[in-house]
């Protein structure tokens, strides 16, 4: 009878897990809304660190090789307007720190500095919508100005169907993308009393709860963005004043320990899966080789 039980679970696991590799691969592969304010990080200060290694980039050939350091500090909180109704607000920063060899045309830093803000209303028990917004500079920071503004949005409608089952639905619009509309599919469901699958963006993947404030988690996730490039590249002069989409697909395990009742610390390692660099203005495109990579981060509720 257990057996029976569980079936109908398992086969909507593996039909999860199917839908959560199609999203990693192809909703990844279309820029998805890194730039955004993220509803997961409401009422936290967060950041993290962490360093891909060095991997060959291609454009007909091999132009070169980059590594990249990464690192993002945010700090949001929410008010209560009035019942239902929520304003969320904050500031972020981060940044990606391109080791490049000489010959690869990129610039040196690709970075964001926002402001945060979100309206989230309540409907009922089972539904929950949300307009979060990240206006802010979105650039090499060679020249902070008006055309490295950028106003990422994104839409999202919660819908609870159990307590241990949130489905996400979300358009995310992004001016600097290549692909400025993309909807966007998540779902959270705690499927046993010690396990959770998340599937969406900016991670897809399997969460085993170990005990008291030890988790352990097999995940595919996302790092990058979509950038105004002010200053051209010295070895490309063609590509300044135009717009870089950068993305990382990555595929790996992590550990999140439970330092106190409202700060986790988490460790991440494995495989940067896809890296490309696409001036999509330009038609210009730099694919990467597999890459390692090593993250540390932190959250802190309030």
């Amino acid at each position: 009878m257990q057996t029976e039980t569980q079936s109908p679970r398992l086969l909507a696991l593996a039909a999860l897990a199917a839908a959560g590799l199609f999203t990693a691969v192809t909703g990844f592969a279309q820029q998805p809304p890194s730039a955004v304010f993220r509803p997961a990080l409401l009422e936290t200060s967060a950041g993290n660190y962490s360093y891909s290694t060095k991997s060959d980039l291609d454009h007909g050939g091999v132009v070169g090789g980059v590594a990249v350091h990464h690192a993002e500090v945010s700090l949001s909180g929410r008010h209560e307007l009035r019942t239902g109704l929520q304003l969320a607000y904050g500031l972020g920063y981060d940044t990606n720190l391109l080791l490049a060899d000489a010959a690869v045309p990129l610039p040196d830093q690709l970075s964001v500095l926002s402001v945060n803000f979100g309206l989230i209303r309540t409907l009922d028990p089972d539904w929950t919508m949300a307009l979060f917004a990240r206006p802010g500079f979105y650039s090499d920071f060679k020249q902070l100005g008006t055309r490295s503004l950028n106003v990422p949005v994104l839409l999202t409608a919660n819908y609870t169907a159990g307590p241990d089952l949130t489905w996400t639905f979300a358009l995310s619009l992004n001016a600097f993308a290549k692909n400025p509309v993309l909807p966007v599919l998540g779902v959270r469901w705690q499927f046993a009393p010690d396990w959770e699958f998340d599937l969406g963006f900016p991670r897809t993947g399997i969460t085993r709860r170990l005990g008291d404030g030890l988790a352990l988690r097999a995940d595919a996730s996302f790092q990058g963005g979509s950038y105004r490039v002010m200053h051209a590249p010295a070895v490309m002069p063609a590509l300044g004043g135009t717009l870089l989409d950068y993305r990382e697909i990555r595929i790996g395990a992590g550990l999140d320990f439970k330092l106190a009742d409202a700060t986790t610390l988490s460790v991440d390692a494995g495989l940067v899966a896809d890296r490309r660099f696409d001036y999509h203005q330009r038609g210009y495109r730099l694919d990467g080789d597999t890459a390692g990579f090593l993250k540390i981060s932190f959250r802190a509720r309030f």
